[in-house]
């Protein structure tokens, strides 16, 4: 049952997550979104679940702390992947993609990348826990998260990913969401700290998945040349931002990102 305290919790959020899209990811028009009820009962709980609470990359900078959560990061994906004219499953499965940490916690993707088996088991766990009258959600995010570690690993993407081709393009497209929210979202907080907060390394990460991305849908190009299409533009779109918000970035980092650009464009 949606309550009315969820209807004010939505709409607060909403007016938030709108503000954020167009002071900071540059977004105009935003369209309207129909929130299932799943979600909506939801929200409180991944409100709580706050981001970037535990990185070393994030410590120092005030103004991240204790600011962003899983409902902002969820809404915010979901309606920026609307904003640029996807299909609404896409957005959709946005709104829940973060659902399973209610139960495993925050979980970040550098954290994930070198963490190994437990937390990918824990999180599976907690995964058929909250999904377990929703199959097809389960399904979604188990192929995001096998994105996200092939494409962690600078793997190409494995014929059985696609198997199922509109959900392997929905997870694709909801994994880049995912990731382009993150990334902006946190370097234009780290622009905006003391000139004396930044971490080098962020930036190598950065531009080590922009390549893993991008060669990981090249593999797949031929299978998907729409959806390929897509993700060239959004990585562009990526390294825009990045090139906006890096002003502490090393020169080489940089230099690697005009390479990038040169490269998809």
């Amino acid at each position: 049952m949606i309550t009315e305290q969820d209807k004010i919790l939505l709409i607060a959020t909403t007016l938030l997550v709108r503000r954020q899209l167009i002071e900071i990811f540059g977004v105009n028009h935003i369209p309207k979104l129909e929130f299932p009820d799943f979600f909506l009962q939801n929200m409180k709980s991944l409100k709580e679940i706050i981001r970037f609470q535990d990185s070393p990359h994030s410590a120092d900078i005030a103004t991240l702390k204790r600011i962003d959560n899983d409902l902002t990061h969820s809404l915010r994906a979901a309606l920026l992947a609307a904003s640029m004219k996807l299909k609404e499953e896409v957005s959709i499965f946005l709104l829940f993609h973060d659902l399973p940490e209610i139960i495993s916690g925050d979980v970040g993707l550098i954290r994930k990348k070198d963490s190994g088996i437990e937390i990918d088991s824990k999180e599976l766990v907690a995964a058929h826990k909250v999904f377990k009258d929703h199959p097809h959600y389960l399904r979604l995010w188990t192929l995001l998260e096998s994105i996200s570690n092939q494409i962690n690993k600078g793997k190409y993407c494995s014929e059985f990913m696609y198997q199922e081709k509109k959900d392997f393009e929905i997870a694709l497209l909801a994994y880049l969401f995912d990731v382009i929210d993150g990334s902006i979202f946190y370097y234009y907080h780290l622009k905006k700290a003391p000139k004396h907060i930044n971490y080098p390394d962020i930036y190598k990460f950065a531009c080590v998945r922009l390549w893993n991305i991008y060669c990981y849908v090249i593999s797949v190009a031929h299978i998907f040349p729409d959806t390929a299409k897509v993700v060239q533009k959004m990585l562009v779109y990526l390294a825009d931002a990045y090139e906006r918000y890096w002003t502490k970035a090393p020169k080489e980092y940089l230099e690697h990102l005009e390479e990038f650009r040169v490269k998809i464009e």
